[in-house]
């Protein structure tokens, strides 16, 4: 019943270092994205106007995997986040709550009733840090770029 107690009281504070997380680190995250997405679409382009490999090809090549890897580290985590709660939502209802005391039980249904709105970081809530995101912002730097493409 002690181990029980403390996953309670463990879930409940990452519900606090969530929030926490999102309000100390939303508008460099947003700062980021907003990066992101305008260097991988400019540096995409760039690529295209090259025409042998040199030196100054590979570093903006490199440079465009450098903010495509940072940009997905947030979209990784924040996605870890959400499937480990759906998993610990899951397994809420696998336990058999007939053998807990009155106390874990009371417990039990404060995390069951938390749980049914998933934690998914956000960047003001607007848009999922999420490996889908991850794939949208690609598709849309794809777009900016046939975009700028089609403009030159």
């Amino acid at each position: 019943m002690q181990l029980f107690q403390k996953v309670i009281k463990q879930h409940l504070r990452l519900y606090d270092l969530v929030d926490l997380i999102q309000r100390t680190f939303n508008v460099p995250i947003n700062g980021q994205f907003f990066t992101s997405y305008s260097v991988v679409s400019i540096n995409i382009y760039l690529l295209t106007t090259f025409q042998t490999l040199s030196i100054h090809c590979l570093s903006v090549l490199l440079h465009l995997m450098c903010m495509l890897v940072e940009f997905l580290i947030y979209c990784w985590a924040g996605n870890e986040i959400t499937i480990n709660h759906e998993k610990f939502r899951n397994s809420i209802f696998l336990i058999n709550w007939t053998k807990l005391n009155l106390r874990s039980r009371k417990g039990l249904i404060l995390i069951a009733a938390r749980t049914v709105r998933p934690i998914v970081m956000s960047r003001n809530s607007i848009m999922d840090l999420s490996l889908q995101t991850f794939l949208k912002v690609l598709k849309l730097s794809y777009s900016a770029f046939n975009v700028v493409r089609r403009a030159t």
